[in-house]
């Protein structure tokens, strides 16, 4: 399995997300993250979406779950904070270690999350 990380253009997304894995019909994991203009601010984004995806992985939650609720959602807030998304304790979780690593490189998460959530 090779691992392999896209960084590209919000237009370009599968749906409004701001990333998106899966695994190719070879086998391979693709990340792919929407471009935020900042560089740090993509790379902690692919850091929660590979939390994310392992945890969701490991639990049996499937890409075409998440897949399926994201492009079926309404609301207002992040689709994977929603109480019957199937990822909803992984994505929690992965946001946790997000905020942590904010927290630590002194990168205030209002201007973090006001920076991918526009």
């Amino acid at each position: 399995m090779h691992i392999e990380v896209r960084i590209i253009p919000k237009s370009e997304m599968p749906y409004d997300t701001w990333d998106n894995y899966y695994i190719t019909n070879g086998g391979d994991l693709v990340f792919e993250i929407a471009d935020t203009g900042n560089i740090l601010f993509n790379r902690i984004m692919l850091i929660h979406a590979m939390v994310e995806q392992l945890l969701t992985d490991v639990n049996g939650v499937s890409a075409k779950a998440i897949t399926d609720f994201d492009m079926n959602f309404t609301g207002l807030e992040e689709p994977g904070e929603e109480v019957d998304a199937p990822y909803r304790n992984e994505h929690l979780i992965a946001k946790a270690v997000e905020m942590l690593i904010c927290a630590n490189l002194n990168v205030p998460w209002k201007l973090y999350n006001g920076g991918i959530i526009k």
